[in-house]
């Protein structure tokens, strides 16, 4: 995840443009928001008695499927927390529609969210 993120910000600063540089100033104009953080560094707590119970020698009081489950809900909410703390997430789709061709592993967007939808 942390090399795909440090390539993906390499080529596009080799890109650049006007609509990348708008993307990043307004994405660089805001300011952390303060709730976002607060999920963030709470999922985070989550994160540290689920992974002692995953990697513990004796019995886990919670089925190890159960644990699994419940640490990727915890480290999927702390990564989407963390940057929704950095930017709403119209600017990060904003962002990944400025990227182009670079931001290929990209989802499609849902009709609500694209102009165009038939």
């Amino acid at each position: 995840m942390v090399a795909f993120a440090a390539a993906v910000a390499l080529f596009a600063y080799v890109r650049g443009g006007s609509p990348l540089e708008s993307a990043d100033t307004a994405i660089r104009s805001r300011k952390l928001r303060a709730g976002w953080m607060l999920a963030h560094v709470l999922l985070v707590a989550c994160l540290m008695p689920l992974s002692y119970s995953l990697y513990r020698d004796g019995a886990a009081s919670l089925p190890f499927a159960a644990v699994v489950a419940l640490w990727i809900a915890c480290a999927v909410g702390a990564a989407i927390s963390a940057v929704l703390a950095m930017a709403p997430g119209s600017q990060w789709i904003i962002a990944a529609h400025a990227l182009g061709v670079i931001w290929a592993m990209r989802r499609p967007l849902p009709c609500s969210a694209s102009a165009s939808c038939s």
